[in-house]
């Protein structure tokens, strides 16, 4: 809802170039602490004093990326295209979906015994890769589309890909003309 607002969408064109600055600059002392003080922050996990300026840092980065990523949607995907109203259609039977998925491939990939960023790898791209198909295959079949809260299509879906073309006159005449010319 915030998005819709006149004064928020301002707010955000406005604060753009400082949560870029600031977010620069949080980012630089996360990384500034954590290779000076990184055992006192991670792996001493008793709160400390150094833990109250990297604490600091992560909230305001966090904002930072949420200020920009508001701004660059606002900016670059606030436009009406075929793309973005197929995603939109998509985005209530993903909701739902990808809970299941992720959760259901995560169980069997946390048993595995490999770096976190390798498991979360893992499960990120097993998940994109059952979701993606099961999503277009909701988007095509009536009954799934019923069940997702999608509204029914009128044609047949898979129907729409066999349907013949209606040729017309003036295309009869040039495939006509082709033919004869390969003779």
């Amino acid at each position: 809802m915030l998005a819709y607002d006149k004064q928020f969408r301002l707010a955000l064109k406005k604060n753009f170039i400082i949560a870029i600055v600031l977010g620069l600059l949080s980012l630089g002392t996360q990384i500034t602490m954590n290779a000076f003080f990184l055992e006192e922050i991670w792996i001493n996990s008793s709160f400390s004093t150094l833990a109250i300026p990297f604490i600091f840092a992560q909230v305001v980065f966090s904002w930072c990326c949420i200020i920009i990523i508001l701004y660059l949607g606002d900016r670059f995907l606030n436009k009406k295209s075929k793309a973005v109203k197929v995603l939109n259609e998509l985005v209530l039977p993903f909701y739902i979906i990808h809970f299941i998925v992720v959760s259901a491939v995560g169980f069997y990939i946390v048993q595995l015994d490999y770096l976190v960023v390798s498991e979360f790898l893992l499960i990120f791209l097993i998940s994109i890769a059952i979701i993606i198909p099961l999503i277009f295959i909701i988007r095509e079949l009536n009954a799934l589309r019923f069940i997702f809260g999608m509204s029914v299509k009128k044609q047949k879906s898979l129907a729409r890909f066999f349907k013949k073309k209606k040729t017309t006159a003036d295309e009869l005449v040039i495939e006509g003309s082709l033919n004869e010319k390969s003779q």
